[in-house]
């Protein structure tokens, strides 16, 4: 059973990376993305040791900073973020800070679900769902 379905999102934004890798370390060194007037930047590190012929992820930090970019745009939904993250650590001990501001946000509830979609073929049209739902218990 789908409780939950996102339709395929339209890219409609500019992606710039540069990353460069010396020896055991792949440095994010610039990161954006722009979208309609927002932007998200991020830049980081990860160092890694190596055993023979494989790699093994030591530490990693990585800034991400955010100004009113849309995380998703769509008709059904879309959600922006202000604010700044950071990820450092490693995979044992992993540490996650920061502040992110969400000024906008909408969700069109019954896009994501399996029923209703089609008010046609809605039992009751115009009833939100869980008005449909507490009706039957």
């Amino acid at each position: 059973m789908v409780l939950c379905k996102f339709p395929p999102m339209e890219l409609t934004s500019r992606v710039l990376f540069q990353f460069s890798a010396v020896k055991s370390r792949i440095t994010l060194e610039k990161f954006s993305a722009t979208r309609d007037k927002g932007i998200l930047t991020a830049t980081g590190n990860v160092d890694f040791s190596r055993n023979n012929y494989s790699l093994k992820l030591e530490d990693f930090q990585f800034d991400l900073k955010s100004e009113q970019f849309y995380l998703t745009r769509h008709k059904n939904h879309e959600l922006q973020l202000d604010g700044g993250l950071q990820l450092s650590g490693n995979l044992q001990n992993p540490v996650l800070s920061g502040d992110v501001t969400i000024p906008r946000a909408s969700f069109y509830l019954p896009a994501f679900t399996t029923e209703g979609t089609d008010p046609e073929l809605d039992e009751e049209v115009g009833l939100p769902r869980l008005v449909q739902s507490a009706a039957r218990i």
